[in-house]
């Protein structure tokens, strides 16, 4: 009997443990937020402008101005989330989709930054720019045109 009741405790710890650190883990997740320089005159997108932005099928925004489009680093949490919210593609669909895309001459992934820092100091430098980041990273500098 002590046998059985110990093997249970333990088992029911296991799951309490797993159990807390899945909701751990998915509170710990970053919301991101597609953002531009508070000096853009651009106020917002729809899903699929920003969605054609970020896969390259479109390079200029709806006003016509050239995009410069920042990615975050290959293997972060927020860029598989965002990508998968975004477009529905997981890292591996997305980097296939960039290899046909760059093989057949018809685009490049957007430049990659190192991290929402980063993303935010390039947009700041250019009005004509946008990524995303982190929301807790937000602040007056930039503009959320797009919430995935």
């Amino acid at each position: 009997m002590i046998i059985i009741a110990h093997k249970f405790n333990t088992h029911l710890a296991r799951i309490i443990l797993f159990g807390l650190f899945n909701l751990i883990a998915y509170n710990a997740s970053a919301e991101a937020v597609v953002v531009v320089s508070s000096h853009s005159n651009l106020l917002a997108l729809s899903k699929q402008q920003v969605t054609s932005l970020f896969l390259g099928q479109a390079t200029t925004f709806p006003d016509g101005r050239h995009a410069n489009v920042f990615n975050q680093p290959i293997g972060s949490e927020i860029r598989n989330e965002f990508h998968i919210k975004l477009t529905g593609m997981n890292p591996a669909q997305l980097n296939a989709y960039w290899s046909m895309r760059v093989f057949s001459g018809n685009g490049r992934p957007p430049k990659e930054l190192n991290d929402s820092i980063d993303v935010k100091k390039r947009l700041n430098e250019n009005p004509n720019s946008i990524g995303y980041i982190e929301k807790s990273v937000l602040d007056d500098s930039l503009r959320v045109v797009y919430s995935p």
